[in-house]
């Protein structure tokens, strides 16, 4: 699993987390209208619990914006390094496809240069079949 991926799985549990912990506020909500508790000290105690229930919440919210701040530094940082391979990868087809035309050009000089010795040589052999030849 990438970083990315964990990191995106983390803010996905996160989140279920932070869904869970309103739900379960809520379903105290409800339970106390049912139950129509009145005392002081169960008003005391759901206000304890849905303070801390709150204060998870919180921290769970800032972890999510943390989470999704290194995201983004991480797509960001991906998005450059793609933008350098890109660049890196034109120049080197650049070079390459000046080094293919020297080439291309060495190899038409080099047949150019091969055909003019050969015809050199086949004269050249011409010129010593006369000289062998017998003089009638």
């Amino acid at each position: 699993m990438t970083e990315m991926q964990e990191l995106e799985q983390r803010v996905t549990e996160a989140d279920q987390r932070a869904e869970n912990a309103e739900k379960q506020v809520q379903a105290m909500r409800e339970k106390l209208k049912v139950a129509n508790v009145q005392t002081c000290e169960s008003e005391n105690s759901l206000f304890k619990r849905y303070q801390e229930v709150t204060n998870t919440l919180q921290e769970k919210d800032d972890v999510i914006q943390r989470l999704e701040q290194q995201l983004d530094k991480q797509n960001q940082l991906r998005t450059q390094e793609a933008k350098v391979i890109e660049e890196k990868a034109a120049r080197i087809k650049e070079w390459v496809t000046f080094k293919l035309r020297e080439l291309e050009f060495e190899n038409h000089h080099l047949k150019v240069t091969t055909r003019k010795q050969a015809e050199q040589i086949q004269t050249l052999h011409a010129k010593i079949q006369e000289q062998d030849a017998p003089v009638h």
